[in-house]
């Protein structure tokens, strides 16, 4: 293959993976656990992509994240989302390919899932998930987390971490009622002392339903206790494909070689 057919294709692949919109791009989404041993566990982690207009709130706004933070179950949340953003993708991320006995993030955990987009239409992030063992507590974003810019190109890898002072918990729903008739007696209230809510389980531990029935997890009084300055969570990783990255590296290749044989006496 000729020099001047190479460089033609190194432009054309450069220009592909940086300057022309993609119109469906494939965008990876990591989940970490960053607790220590004895420390919390989060429920399979709910995220959703649209463009911007989805707002994740508790209360009157949505029973969806008050019933995740109940009981971790993301099925309201997902209902919730998918009327609001009805060309959005949503999609549960769980620990169950690291972890294969329970899908649930324990200490030290992670796991991954892989989304096809549309760069136009889902340019921003949402996630939740629930923080055990406390009654009601929660971890999101706190506003929709840019991923795309309006000409439909990638920002760049971005990593999130949530700490234990960004966790949050709601007043819990009263069991036998509608998710409807909830929503008033949903709303959000200071979070009490984590410290009590360890010292209230029986024997510092608390079971969760597993993939294969049940898993007891125990906490350690210190590890769970959030409250500590600079604890950390969970860390979020959002980066494109490996296809996505081959494009680009390409493209520059390509264009370095032509650049070197251009100045070559």
């Amino acid at each position: 293959m000729s020099m001047r057919v190479l460089s033609m294709l190194g432009i054309w692949l450069t220009l592909l993976a940086v300057g022309w919109p993609l119109q469906a791009a494939e965008v990876s989404v990591e989940v970490e656990n960053l607790a220590p041993t004895g420390g919390v566990f989060l429920s399979p982690m709910w995220v959703g992509f649209d463009d911007g207009q989805f707002k994740l709130s508790t209360g009157t706004g949505g029973v969806g994240l008050d019933l995740l933070a109940q009981n971790g179950d993301t099925t309201v949340l997902q209902k919730e989302f998918r009327t609001a953003a009805t060309k959005g993708v949503d999609g549960v991320i769980d620990a169950s390919k690291v972890w294969s006995s329970s899908p649930f993030f324990g200490p030290g955990t992670s796991g991954t899932q892989t989304f096809a987009l549309d760069p136009t239409t889902d340019r921003f992030m949402n996630f939740a998930s629930k923080v055990y063992p406390f009654t009601a507590a929660f971890i999101a974003s706190q506003s929709p987390i840019e991923i795309f810019d309006a000409q439909g190109k990638f920002m760049g890898k971005q990593i999130i971490t949530v700490l234990g002072s960004e966790v949050q918990e709601v007043a819990p729903l009263t069991s036998g009622t509608t998710a409807t008739s909830n929503k008033s007696q949903s709303t959000s209230t200071t979070r009490p002392s984590l410290a009590d809510r360890l010292a209230s389980l029986t024997g510092n531990g608390v079971t969760l339903t597993s993939k294969d029935g049940s898993t007891v997890a125990h906490f350690d009084a210190v590890a769970s206790n959030l409250e500590l300055p600079n604890t950390a969570v969970a860390r979020i990783t959002i980066v494109p494909e490996p296809a996505t990255v081959i494009l680009l590296a390409g493209g520059s290749l390509m264009l370095l070689r032509r650049r070197r044989q251009t100045h070559r006496p």
